[in-house]
Order: structure tokens, then sequence, then C-alpha cells
């Protein structure tokens, strides 16, 4: 298996200094020693696990810099920088672009009529480029994603801020297969999940509000800071996925999980 690859970002500077979606309250505020722990721990299994992680510098005032998936969307090294919705994110998109730069890749931007914030909103599944529009990208990113990776794009439309991210709802696994929250979609946009995708498993509210579907696989774990019912753990082990679990408390408080602090290069 190819060695797994991602870039992350210490939670040095992480605060809740905004309210930028639902799970954001200036009033709940991260305790960051308790998040530098809780990201040492994730970041340590994926260590343990045989991935190798490259380490984005923290950027003081830009506190959801640590949730590096959200940067660019990667495929081979290729990185198309993202462009964020919000003014409080923009400056995000210097410093991504300046670390891809430094480590070879091709850099692409995106031009300003086109919001699309990363992995967050992208993922490669069964030959096809599955992306997110409705609270954090624009339809017309989608385009540029369809040009820059010569695949064709499928765009789903998320109707629920709760889930603003296609990776809060959305989470691919191995062979074409994903694990999803059907409540986080349109109806067209649930009936292209089910058909162009191997097998669509779906995941209770309970579940996609504990971040179910915000986790990463690696391998045949699937690693993840919510705790899958166990009828979900009882699907992934069919498909050969034991379940680690890491808990990621404070970081759910910026509307973050396990997948939100990885980005896969």
């Amino acid at each position: 298996m190819k060695r797994i690859v991602f870039l992350m970002c210490s939670p040095t500077y992480f605060t809740v200094d905004y309210e930028i979606n639902p799970w954001m309250h200036k009033h709940d505020q991260v305790n960051v020693a308790k998040a530098k722990q809780e990201f040492l721990r994730l970041k340590t299994l994926y260590l343990r696990l045989g991935c190798k992680v490259f380490s984005l510098a923290p950027v003081k005032n830009l506190p959801d810099m640590v949730f590096t998936a959200n940067g660019a969307v990667v495929h081979n090294k290729t990185a198309l920088i993202s462009n964020f919705r919000y003014a409080q994110r923009r400056a995000e998109t210097s410093v991504f672009k300046h670390w891809f730069r430094q480590h070879g890749f091709c850099v692409v931007s995106l031009p300003r009529s086109a919001i699309l914030e990363g992995q967050g909103e992208a993922f490669f599944v069964n030959g096809h480029i599955f992306a997110g529009y409705g609270f954090r990208a624009n339809r017309a990113s989608h385009m540029v994603l369809a040009r820059t990776f010569g695949k064709p794009v499928i765009s789903i439309k998320l109707v629920d801020p709760r889930w603003y991210h296609l990776d809060t709802c959305f989470c691919p696994l191995k062979d074409g297969i994903v694990l999803y929250y059907p409540g986080a979609f349109d109806a067209a946009s649930r009936s292209l999940i089910k058909t162009l995708t191997a097998q669509a498993i779906p995941v209770t509210k309970k579940e996609a509000l504990d971040f179910v579907c915000n986790s990463v696989p690696i391998g045949n774990t699937l690693v993840t800071g919510a705790r899958p019912s166990s009828i979900t753990i009882s699907r992934l082990k069919k498909i050969g996925y034991a379940v680690r679990t890491v808990a990621l408390t404070e970081f759910k408080k910026s509307g973050g999980g396990a997948r939100c602090l990885t980005l896969s290069l």
C-alpha cells in the first residue's frame, strides 16, 4: 500500500473568536491545553498507523488554520488552493499557497468568483470528484475542479447548515464505498450518491451530529473523533474496517473533527 501522507497544523492559536457555522459560540471557549493533547493523540495514531505527517506552522490570528483540510484540494502533486467564503479565513490562502509551492506542488488558484474550501468540499470517489456546495462553496468552483484535475464533478447540494462542508456528512472509504448522512443533502444529491458510488452506507442523525462522517480511513482502520453506533460498526466491519476513536471534543466547538484536521496529500 502506498504510504499515506497528511498535512496538519498544531492548535497553538486555536480559539473560537468568531461564529461562522452553527457549532461556533464565542461564549463556549476552547481549552487550548486539552486541544493540544487531543491533537497530539490524533497525530500519534496516524504515525503508528504508518502515515507520514507534515506540519504547517500555525499563524497567530488564524485560529481555524488548524483545520488544514480546508486549505486545498490535492491530487497527484497538484494543489488547488482555497478561496474562503468568510473574511476571517481568507488570510489562510496565502499561507497554504506558500507551503505548497515550497514543497514542490503545482499550485493552482481559483478565480475570485469561485468559492471552495479545499478537501472539506471535494473528494475523489469512483472516478468522479464529489463536490459540495450550498454553504461554503459555489458551483462555479466545480468547473475549476473538473478543469484542474481532469475528472467529472458530481455537484452535491448541502441543505442543513450544521453540515456546512461536505466532509462533515460524507466520508469516502475504499473501493468506491462511502459513509454519509442522507439528511444533509437534497433528494437529487442523495440519488447521485447512491447511484454513483459502489455502496453508500447511511448513518443516523445522532451519529452525524457526533461527526461520524468526519473521519479518516487509513488502510483498514477508520480514525474518528466520534463513536459510531453498533450498527455502523458492524457495517464497517463487513467491508474490512476497524474503528479507532480519538476524543476531539475541543475541535467540535468550532465544527471540526478528525477529517477537518487532516489534509490528504
